[in-house]
């Protein structure tokens, strides 16, 4: 998306462009990361607390949800609930990280395409390059005229 909006700023506007791409990417990023581990963690919590009961329940979930390493060293009943529970969690996590695709494609849909080999429009306060036709008109001149050779060595080589 960052070359869409490149495309269509004018050249004085460029590091604005830049900067904001890059400042709303970064807060993407982190904002995804967070709101990814706040989603895990609810519902850890919703699904450890439905699934294990009885007393020193909360000590136990607590532990859980502190550190995964500690489900390995649970009796298997137990191990098999927190096992559950995590992978419940994490399918709510990737079901969050793909309806934020799908509103990241739809979000995107209305940029218009740009094909990248014209150029960007000018600033009203601009003057158009008015060298620019001559200097594309003499270097198609230049690749028209240019031929191919085949010196002694065996190998080809441009020549003008």
């Amino acid at each position: 998306m960052i070359i869409a909006m490149l495309v269509h700023l004018p050249d004085n506007q460029m590091p604005v462009g830049i900067g904001l791409g890059q400042l709303f990417r970064g807060v993407g990023q982190v904002g995804g990361v967070a709101i990814s581990s706040a989603v895990f963690q609810s519902k850890l919590e919703a699904e450890l607390q439905k699934r294990i009961t009885g007393p020193d329940s909360q000590a136990l979930i607590t532990k859980i949800r502190q550190n995964a390493r500690y489900v390995a060293t649970l009796p298997p009943d137990i191990q098999a609930l927190a096992q559950e529970s995590y992978k419940v969690s994490l399918k709510s996590v990737f079901f969050f990280a793909a309806v934020m695709a799908l509103v990241a494609y739809i979000v995107r849909l209305p940029i218009p395409d740009k094909h990248l080999d014209s150029r960007p429009r000018a600033d009203k306060g601009q003057q158009p390059d008015k060298n620019s036709d001559s200097d594309s008109q003499d270097t198609q001149a230049q690749s028209e005229t240019a031929k191919v050779v085949e010196p002694s060595n065996g190998r080809s080589s441009p020549t003008m």
